[in-house]
């Protein structure tokens, strides 16, 4: 499968704009949102100077080593110009988004429908053993650091590290539920390209009946307007992400949850004063995937997941 689903393709605009240029990354640390977004925490990629990774971090936080070669990350186009994922829908007529449209109609009470005029990029990491061992050292750590001073309320489990991803320019989505019959919604996707540098909205919507309905990015952004005028529109509306889920065993969570409860005022200031190799020791964990039960600590690719 393609991974976990994003509903909101485009990065927080609360970022730095050296992350929002370039949306998520392999090595990205976070949370899948109830919203279907990705709260971004920290790139294990990147060192702890790097403007993504500026600001709070971790306590001891290092860059993977050794870092990534060029040839540990395989990259290549997906999805053509033009292209689109449906469930539940048909398309009618013989239009195309780029000229008369294309007209959907659903199946089945409910469905999605992703279009993607610019086509797509995947992105998927090859060394997945580097970061398996990598994350069984540091998972501990990161509990501590999102449940403590970022105040997330993380359960185990719900941090993620991407180890892939889907990225493309533009999109549109639309979902649909309770449909009584396929002629109570139409709709209709236009991808109206406009020349480079101009800051117009482009994807559009035509809808008889009841659907969420998205299209993106947002070029009224102030960022994502100032991108806009380059040359080539940049690839930071992310689709789809696989990540690796981090779970503690029962005796490493409920440490942290016991530490996260009532945590000295000047816990983390005092702790970034002294060295790292004070802070922390390597956890001992088992690593698993798939179908093995005892563990301290499990990656399962999100593909995983229904």
């Amino acid at each position: 499968g393609r991974g976990h689903p994003v509903w909101i393709p485009e990065p927080n605009s609360r970022l730095p704009d050296t992350y929002r240029e370039k949306g998520t990354c392999i090595g990205d640390v976070g949370i899948i949102t109830p919203e279907g977004g990705f709260d971004f925490l920290f790139n294990i990629c990147l060192t702890a100077e790097n403007p993504i990774n500026a600001g709070n971090l971790p306590l001891g936080f290092a860059p993977i080593s050794p870092s990534l070669d060029k040839r540990d990350i395989r990259e290549f186009r997906e999805f053509q110009r033009g292209q689109y994922l449906a469930s539940s829908i048909r398309v009618k007529g013989s239009g195309t988004m780029f000229d008369t449209g294309l007209d959907f109609e659903p199946t089945s009470p409910e469905g999605a429908i992703l279009t993607l005029p610019d086509g797509a990029f995947t992105q998927e990491l090859n060394n997945l053993s580097l970061f398996r061992r990598f994350i069984a050292y540091h998972a501990k750590s990161w509990y501590e650091f999102v449940n403590g001073p970022r105040g997330r309320e993380a359960k185990n489990g719900d941090l993620r590290v991407v180890v892939g991803c889907d990225k493309t320019t533009s999109w549109g989505m639309a979902t649909f539920t309770d449909i009584a019959s396929p002629s109570d919604l139409q709709v209709q996707f236009n991808a109206n390209h406009q020349p480079t540098g101009s800051t117009s909205k482009t994807n559009s919507w035509i809808c008889t009946g009841i659907a969420d309905l998205k299209t993106g990015p947002d070029d009224s952004e102030p960022l994502q307007s100032a991108l806009a005028t380059k040359l080539d529109r940049p690839r930071n509306q992310c689709l789809f992400i696989r990540t690796l889920s981090v779970t503690l065993s029962k005796a490493l969570w409920k440490s942290v949850r016991r530490r996260g409860s009532s945590p000295p005022r000047n816990l983390y200031l005092r702790r970034l004063q002294e060295p790292a190799e004070k802070i922390y020791r390597p956890v001992s964990v088992d690593l698993l995937c798939d179908h093995q039960t005892s563990t301290a600590l499990s990656c399962r690719s999100s593909s995983d997941y229904p």
